[in-house]
């Protein structure tokens, strides 16, 4: 797993949202696919996205650009912006994400501070010498 994957809570009742229903109403659980792949690229992206990237949302799912513009567009699942894109709710998580880790450091800076080494380790490195037997190649052995 890639290092900079982040969780986002999900609720688990998000399928029964009355957008969503109105979504699934109109396209399935395609449109429901759909409309998490656009949650997790949001994501990924910072919270927001413009509304240039639609054609590549859609070549990336292997869908009509229109299905993926009416999702953008016709549920009020995202909120729009003049030449963007965001899901409140995303932002809101995010935001959250972001003042914690803040707080993280902040506490890490207050317990560590700048502790710089205390110089050089003492004693050896315990790593001992492998002891494994040579392994003879088939080929090399003599038979009498």
């Amino acid at each position: 797993m890639n290092k900079d994957t982040f969780y986002f809570s999900h609720d688990y009742n998000a399928a029964n949202d009355v957008k969503i229903l109105f979504l699934r109403q109109k396209y399935g659980m395609l449109g429901y696919g759909i409309y998490w792949f656009i949650v997790e690229s949001l994501a990924q992206s910072g919270g927001e996205l413009p509304y240039k990237i639609i054609p590549v949302l859609a070549m990336q799912m292997q869908v009509e650009e229109s299905l993926v513009t009416s999702i953008v567009k016709d549920f009020n699942l995202f909120v729009s912006r003049e030449t963007t894109f965001v899901s409140e709710r995303l932002l809101h998580h995010l935001s959250i994400r972001k003042s914690m880790s803040d707080k993280g450091k902040v506490n890490a800076q207050k317990r560590w501070g700048y502790r710089k080494p205390n110089g050089l380790p003492n004693g050896e490195a315990n790593a001992k010498e492998s002891k494994v037997k040579e392994i003879i190649p088939v080929n090399r052995l003599v038979i009498e």
